[in-house]
């Protein structure tokens, strides 16, 4: 009998950690397949073009950085507008980018192709 009750033991030790062993393969496995669709190809692009204001983008050849920065101050976003491609990207930082207002510069980061917004990364002066 008691042979038996050790016999038991040692089989019911077993199972538990064999199966809490398989479970973590599981949730590993299921966590690198979802990261793997949730982030697709996502990769740094540089963008190059005009730091100005959504108001004015894209309606002249080229907008003043005082004109720029006085209708961010009444409401309007700053945007990269691409003259080549004639396209205005959004950008999600606003910070940054009021240091360029005006000015030609590449912008490094990622796009967001159903909002056209520039994931911002890094913006620098194309002078430079």
């Amino acid at each position: 009998m008691l042979r038996m009750i050790e016999r038991i033991g040692k089989i019911g030790n077993r199972p538990p950690a064999l199966m809490l062993a398989l479970g973590g393969l599981v949730l590993a496995a299921l966590m690198l397949v979802g990261l793997a669709l949730a982030c697709p190809n996502v990769r740094l692009r540089t963008f190059t073009g005009e730091i100005q204001d959504s108001t004015c983008a894209g309606t002249a050849a080229h907008v003043e950085s005082e004109c720029a920065l006085k209708c961010v101050r009444h409401g309007a976003k700053w945007v990269l507008y691409d003259p080549w491609r004639k396209e205005i990207y959004q950008l999600d930082d606003q910070e940054i980018p009021g240091n360029f207002a005006g000015h030609q510069v590449a912008v490094r980061g990622t796009l967001d192709k159903s909002t056209k917004t520039i994931h911002v990364v890094k913006v620098v002066s194309s002078k430079e």
